[in-house]
């Protein structure tokens, strides 16, 4: 064993300054270690701090944690791992932002998602969170100068949104969209369809107070934009409270680099909401973007 590992760095550290150090003896960095010839083992919360590894170097994440915590039949907001959720979430909206092969140019909420209250909480996580972020978060500000940020709902929003393309009047490469929307639109962006990295949740048997995890639903569809490797989507998948589960085979289909489309079927009753903490768990999102 030991001659095995003769020739071997063995680089130990704990979160952000671990990330630094293997950046600096990459060759992504000027150091002359090869991305592809190295071994990470991180955190899951710290995954966006080797963002510019993956697909490269061979990265696991570890994480036993849930994304949410079960209390007597209610999904209670956890502080904790939603910044967890959070700075995934930034750090994957600035390597998409960066990538110079495919640069992102248009992020599109079509808001039909939920029920009733439900609905409501969507909006404000997206206009008062995520389209605000440019303004409130000056560093990812920066990265996300380029991209427009559209929210609205239904037939008349989602021509308005092919229509920005050059599928339409407009100047913005289709394959530079990331659309997330209701299922039951899907005929609206036909043309959008196989071009740009679109998410169609299907809550058709939901109830009001059944829960819509817009955060983790929009990591997974980051992830499917950046090419992210299929196992490490699946887990951001499963990660969605009330997502449809299905076999392995089915996943690697779902996921599969050359489809490009996402079908998220939501199950009714496994993640309920309390509507009497609904607002602390917009307020507590938006707050964590600010100082993601």
């Amino acid at each position: 064993m030991g001659e095995a590992l003769g020739n071997m760095d063995i680089i130990v550290g704990v979160g952000k300054s671990l990330a630094k150090k293997a950046m600096k003896i990459s060759t992504l960095n000027g150091g002359n270690i090869s991305p592809e010839a190295m071994e990470i083992i991180a955190g899951e919360q710290n995954r966006r701090h080797y963002i510019h590894f993956i697909n490269k170097a061979a990265v696991t994440f570890v994480d036993k944690d849930e994304l949410l915590r079960d209390a007597k039949g209610k999904y209670e907001f956890d502080e904790k791992r939603a910044k967890r959720l959070a700075d995934n979430v930034v750090g994957a909206l600035i390597v998409a932002a960066e990538n110079k092969e495919k640069p992102l140019e248009a992020l599109i909420f079509d808001l039909e998602l939920g029920k009733g209250k439900m609905r409501k909480i969507i909006r404000g996580m997206v206009e008062d969170g995520i389209v605000k972020i440019k303004k409130n978060n000056k560093e990812l500000g920066i990265f996300l100068e380029g991209v427009e940020i559209f929210f609205g709902e239904g037939e008349v929003f989602a021509k308005r949104m092919v229509n920005i393309t050059t599928l339409g009047k407009g100047v913005r490469d289709p394959e530079g969209l990331i659309v997330i929307s209701n299922d039951k639109n899907k005929e609206y962006y036909a043309e959008l369809i196989n071009k740009a990295t679109m998410t169609f949740v299907n809550d058709s048997d939901l109830a009001e107070d059944d829960f819509v995890c817009l955060p983790a639903i929009l990591l997974c569809t980051l992830g499917k934009y950046l090419n992210w490797p299929v196992e490490d989507l699946i887990k951001h998948y499963k990660n969605i409270p009330n997502a449809k589960k299905y076999s392995d085979d089915f996943y690697k289909k779902l996921f599969s680099p050359k489809n490009k489309t996402l079908l998220i079927k939501l199950i009714p009753g496994a993640a309920k909401i309390d509507f009497n903490k609904s607002d602390d768990l917009v307020d507590a999102w938006v707050r964590i973007l600010k100082s993601a």
